[in-house]
């Protein structure tokens, strides 16, 4: 999957309210990544399009591809997760949401 190759890479973006719920279930950068490279094609659920808060004309819309996945923290807690994950240009991977089921 071209979003694991991407998290391998490092590149990767937690938006704000992913990384508050993210570090509320005591996952850190580095077990999200490894949550977004454990996923399997059976993982994903649906894509969801919202408008882009940034594009004035309010014309270009984004897609996020939502999975939900078991994932373990480094404190081996494991959780039922729900991820909002958007490519940017095939480059950047956009953490919208990580957070329970």
């Amino acid at each position: 999957m071209q979003i694991q190759t991407i998290a391998k890479a490092g590149k990767v973006f937690v938006e704000r309210r992913a990384f508050r719920d993210s570090r509320n279930l005591d996952y850190f950068e580095q077990d999200v990544i490894d949550c977004i490279c454990h996923l399997i094609p059976s993982d994903y659920y649906e894509s969801m399009e919202y408008d882009d808060d940034t594009d004035s004309t309010r014309l270009r819309k984004l897609k996020f591809d939502v999975y939900r996945t078991r994932c373990n923290n480094s404190m081996r807690q494991t959780d039922d997760l729900y991820l909002k994950l958007r490519l940017s240009r095939g480059v950047w991977l956009f953490v919208g949401s990580f957070k329970q089921q």
